[in-house]
């Protein structure tokens, strides 16, 4: 008898929340970087995936040639299924899996054309001849 029993509470006990932010960018080919570390790279139709365990806040920072970096603090909010006590039933109890997805879009500008080196020389003797007068 408690062999039935022990049983069937294992095979009840198959609960699962699989939780990843879904990181796309614009333009494709970014790097992406989730608390510092390149979690992968973005391409045509394929955002980066980073599975996590733990809610609060990720720094996401994407970087890619020829574009600005973009870094943004993405805030990974506990959904009423994992509050306690239902996350005990989720997390456990629950018969199949859960899947919690956050999703991020990074937008990247790109980058200005640098002036030509002339012209920043004499922006800098401007600037000097202006503050040495004064």
């Amino acid at each position: 008898m408690w062999r039935c029993v022990l049983i069937t509470l294992l095979l009840l006990a198959s609960g699962c929340v699989e939780r990843e932010l879904v990181v796309a960018s614009e333009p494709e080919g970014t790097e992406v970087f989730v608390d510092g570390v390149l979690a992968g790279t973005t391409a045509k139709g394929q955002p980066v995936r980073v599975p996590f365990d733990f809610y609060g806040t990720r720094q996401v920072t994407g970087r890619c040639a020829g574009y600005r970096p973009v870094r943004r603090d993405v805030e990974l909010c506990v959904p009423w299924y994992q509050v306690i006590p239902l996350g005990l039933v989720t997390d456990l109890l629950w018969p199949g899996t859960i899947r919690d997805e956050h999703h991020v879009t990074l937008r990247l500008e790109r980058r200005g054309e640098a002036p030509p080196a002339a012209e920043v020389a004499e922006q800098a003797q401007d600037f000097e001849r202006r503050e040495g007068t004064q």
